[in-house]
């Protein structure tokens, strides 16, 4: 009688060895998949995030504001034109936002000396402007953000209206 061994054959290796291939390599491309889902949803946050915290500094700005008026501004640092708006909180505080093709420029002075500069990356190259409307008794100042005129800019950005009603807080306002 023969003794049988009790090995693997050439085949049953190989075939072992193309189904552990095929498994890693779709291992590998689900783990790139979600490492690229991963990535795009940090990104969708981060600018969610930035826009959040835009809102709530330009309304607490606006509702601390005595005055605003619009700003068109030339000659910036990289030749770019842009525009703008200022908040007088008090006679020498004074907030400027800069709006530029993807960003905002928050700019504090405090006696005409810059106190706090923040930059605000707008979502998809998006573009920032603002608004003013008049009522009776007060004045609403409203910051839109809203998609790109070029078309490079992806199509399916909402626009947005953030709006905040001027002076109501006057809490940099010096007592009478």
């Amino acid at each position: 009688m023969k003794k049988r061994n009790r090995g693997y054959s050439l085949v049953e290796m190989v075939v072992v060895i193309t189904v552990g291939t095929v498994l890693m390599g779709i291992a590998v491309t689900m783990l790139g998949a979600l490492l690229h889902a991963s990535a795009a949803m940090n990104g969708h946050v981060r600018h969610i995030t930035t826009v959040r915290r835009l809102a709530e500094q330009f309304r607490d700005d606006a509702h601390a504001a005595v005055s605003t008026q619009s700003l068109d501004i030339t000659g910036l640092e990289d030749g770019e034109d842009a525009s703008g708006r200022s908040f007088e909180l008090a006679s020498d505080h004074i907030v400027t936002y800069e709006f530029r093709s993807g960003s905002v420029d928050r700019i504090e002075e405090v006696d005409r000396n810059v106190r706090s500069r923040e930059s605000f990356v707008l979502p998809n190259e998006s573009v920032a402007s603002t608004a003013t409307d008049d009522d009776s008794n007060t004045t609403i100042v409203a910051l839109v953000i809203s998609p790109a005129t070029n078309a490079a800019a992806p199509a399916n950005i909402t626009p947005m209206r953030i709006e905040a009603v001027l002076a109501k807080d006057h809490r940099f306002a010096k007592p009478e």
